[in-house]
């Protein structure tokens, strides 16, 4: 075999190989090229798998990051509900305490120009410094310690509508009042001469006329009804239980426009006045008894 190496300045150099030489060389170099090759499959199949790692580490990286994100919008998301749900429960007790306050106005008789419960509170001011946000658990303590100051509110004013109430039912059920428009006294309480008789009797009630001889008999208080019907001497009568020990009774009437177990308010209508029973002409026989006994109805009797 004979090899030829040709220099850069063309020149030549021959070298002389014998057959078993030229056998071993070509070995030589083919275990040589084998051995480049098998290498190279290795860097490249090395150099794959640390691509796969890095690529498998940054997926493993962003899934990570990615639980994280769900974490934190589930969070908020919850958090959300959480205040919304809150808000809404202030936002219905709130409209609890402006029905409240719109009851206490109308039970304390005040002027409701002044406590009008539906307008806006006027508030104002300048802003010196810019605020940071506030944060979550910032918002929680503020609607927790709005919520506590709502409960105390609610109880205080829930425990002052009862008295009021209280208050007003023992008003209503006072008797106060005239019990005919346009009426006026015919015959007064106590000693008197009998329309029937011509002697001294006791007369237990005042009894009232009007011109208008078709009047309604209005209650003087707010009560329940006891009794309606015919009794001997009063002919058709209404007689009213009120609170406190206090009862009344309207005598005479033509007809009645109430039932036994009838809740009245001040101001109802019971019946039309009229003449029956004991009666010498239209009118209205009214009584006041105070824990079961007769007293003068004048005390009560406030004509407009």
């Amino acid at each position: 075999m004979r090899l030829i190496f040709v220099r850069s300045r063309g020149h030549s150099r021959t070298f002389e190989l014998s057959r078993k030489k030229g056998y071993a060389l070509s070995i030589a170099l083919s275990i040589f090229c084998l051995f480049s090759v098998t290498l190279v499959q290795h860097w490249i199949q090395e150099s794959e798998a640390v691509n796969q790692d890095v690529f498998l580490d940054w997926q493993a990286t962003l899934e990570r990051q990615d639980d994280v994100v769900n974490q934190l919008q589930d969070r908020t998301s919850s958090q959300s509900a959480s205040v919304a749900l809150q808000l809404a429960d202030l936002r219905s007790r709130l409209l609890r305490l402006e029905s409240l306050g719109t009851d206490l106005v109308e039970i304390s008789k005040l002027e409701e120009s002044e406590f009008d419960f539906s307008v806006p509170v006027s508030v104002g001011g300048l802003a010196r410094n810019e605020l940071e946000e506030p944060s979550w658990g910032q918002l929680q303590q503020d609607i927790d310690n709005f919520s506590q100051l709502l409960n105390r509110r609610e109880t205080e004013l829930s425990i002052l509508n009862a008295l009021l109430l209280e208050k007003n039912l023992i008003e209503e059920s006072k008797p106060n009042g005239y019990p005919v428009d346009g009426g006026w006294t015919s015959s007064a309480y106590g000693q008197r001469i009998d329309p029937f008789k011509g002697v001294k009797a006791w007369h237990a009630g005042i009894d009232i006329t009007s011109v208008n001889k078709e009047s309604p008999v209005k209650a003087l208080a707010s009560g329940v009804v006891i009794f309606s019907g015919e009794r001997q001497g009063y002919g058709k009568m209404v007689e009213i239980d009120h609170a406190n020990g206090y009862r009344t009774r309207y005598a005479h009437h033509r007809e009645l426009l109430v039932q036994e177990g009838t809740i009245i308010k001040k101001g109802d209508p019971l019946g039309i006045m009229g003449d029956t029973g004991r009666s010498t002409g239209p009118h209205v026989h009214v009584e006041v008894l105070l824990n079961g006994k007769n007293v003068n109805p004048a005390r009560f009797l406030v004509n407009n």
